[in-house]
Formats: C-alpha cells, structure tokens, sequence
C-alpha cells in the first residue's frame, strides 16, 4: 500500500508520469465511483485502486493492488 500526502499544492509537484498531484487528485474526484462525506467534514473518493480523503483541505491518498481490496478497505475503513 503507497500513502500518499498532497499537501496544499503549493507548488507544481510533478510524478513519473508528468501528472501533477492536483492533476491526479482533480482526475480522482471527477472519476470516482463512491463518495462520502463523514459528519465531521471529512471527505473521501474511491476510484478504481485509489481512495482519495480530505482531512481539514489536506489531502492523503492509498493505492492497492485490486480494484476490489480497495472496495473492501473503502468499506471498512471508512464509516459511514
């Protein structure tokens, strides 16, 4: 599991594949298939192997192997 803090984006941060981390949180937000906001305010996105969360507007991100342990992880780790 990769985890992953995008903090602010206070500069043009750029990964392996040229995609700046907002480009990836942007791309994760318009093209998840779940999305909660929790009581508290926090928000978090499930898109394929990506769970996207904000926590006070920071952003941590976790990858996984499957589609489907990312379903399973979503799920149980993020109450609802």
């Amino acid at each position: 599991m990769n985890n992953k803090i995008i903090d602010g984006f206070n500069g043009p941060t750029v990964g392996l594949d040229g995609q700046t981390h907002k480009d990836r949180v942007s791309w994760i937000r318009k093209n998840c298939t779940e999305y909660v906001v929790k009581p508290n305010g926090d928000k978090h996105w499930l898109c394929m192997n990506w769970i996207l969360s904000s926590f006070n507007n920071k952003f941590n991100s976790w990858t996984f192997s499957s589609n489907d342990y990312t379903k399973f992880y979503f799920d149980m780790h993020i109450e609802r």
